[in-house]
């Protein structure tokens, strides 16, 4: 195969800009600078096309069949929704949020707002990690704005308000051995410009008062074309945690609130068995029509206990 000299130079320009880009630098920096035109995603190919092309068909098919039958009535139902609109071709787009997540945040602000004490904000600063982005020019349109309204599972908000006394729990493993592990929760003992005081609240390291900086943070796994960088401090607000988060937790006392049943295996049981006393435990149910109800359904993959017998 031979290259135009236009080509040669593309070439030779891409390489550049990766070498740049794995230093969180751009050839977009220097004006005079050329950058690469359309000619290299056109034509060498865009990687995130790449990596959604890089998988074996009979083992997303092997895969597919273990999930699906194992899906529970009401995931099912959705499914068949979605799926009938993408064979009908009639698109749409799908939002779906687990209730319970809002609801955690919904008691959150309201907790946070009742109690007595000067409220401090904290704003995050967010950037494109360019190193493990394939950088193109789309992405100089993308406004601070943008960013801020971007969450995902591990990743703190853009915008954090605390108080002093306010609960809190760590995103990150900052100190295992000082016990400062994804999970601990602390309470806030000082609030600062560019640090938090706070005090651990259980553990054998209860008592003990840390200080916590911001933090360069990036989800494991990007819902996005682009991998996102926050620098923010690595907490999220704690008077009300969801199910997963309350795993580990060993509580005085814990009330649950069900706005709709649990949709996974073992979940109400991991909520259940925060507290070692049925008096230390209050529960709230709510059933589809927002009305207070004593039920609630219990989720359980039989097939989970078939080679128990």
């Amino acid at each position: 195969m031979q290259l135009s000299n236009a080509q040669l130079k593309n070439l030779t320009l891409i390489e550049i800009e990766i070498m740049m880009q794995s230093n969180r630098r751009s050839l977009h920096e220097f004006k005079d600078m050329p950058y690469p035109d359309s000619y290299v995603t056109r034509h060498v190919g865009n990687r995130l096309i790449y990596d959604e092309l890089d998988y074996n068909a009979d083992t997303e098919r092997e895969n597919f069949h273990n999930l699906f039958t194992a899906l529970t009535d009401e995931q099912r139902s959705i499914f068949n929704k979605i799926m009938d609109v993408v064979n009908k071709k009639r698109g749409g787009v799908f939002f779906f949020t687990w209730l319970r997540r809002d609801c955690w945040e919904i008691i959150n602000h309201y907790a946070l707002d009742i109690i007595s004490g000067e409220e401090k904000e904290y704003l995050s600063f967010d950037s494109i990690d360019r190193m493990n982005t394939l950088y193109t020019e789309a992405y100089e349109g993308l406004t601070p704005e943008f960013f801020s309204k971007l969450r995902t599972s591990g990743l703190p908000n853009h915008k954090i308000k605390l108080k002093v006394g306010t609960p809190i729990m760590l995103l990150r493993n900052m100190d295992q051995s000082d016990g400062l592990c994804n999970g601990t929760r602390l309470i806030v003992t000082r609030l600062a410009n560019h640090v938090i005081e706070a005090k651990i609240m259980s553990g054998k390291n209860i008592g003990n008062i840390f200080y916590i900086p911001r933090m360069s943070v990036s989800p494991s796994e990007s819902p996005w074309s682009f991998k996102l960088i926050r620098r923010q401090f690595p907490i999220i607000v704690s008077y009300a945690m969801t199910i997963n988060k309350s795993q580990c937790q060993s509580l005085e006392s814990v009330g649950l609130y069900f706005p709709t049943p649990v949709f996974s295996h073992g979940q109400l049981y991991v909520t259940i068995s925060r507290v070692t006393t049925k008096s230390s435990l209050k529960i709230l149910i709510h059933d589809k029509e927002n009305a207070p109800s004593s039920t609630t359904i219990n989720v359980v993959y039989k097939e989970v206990f078939q080679s128990l017998c």
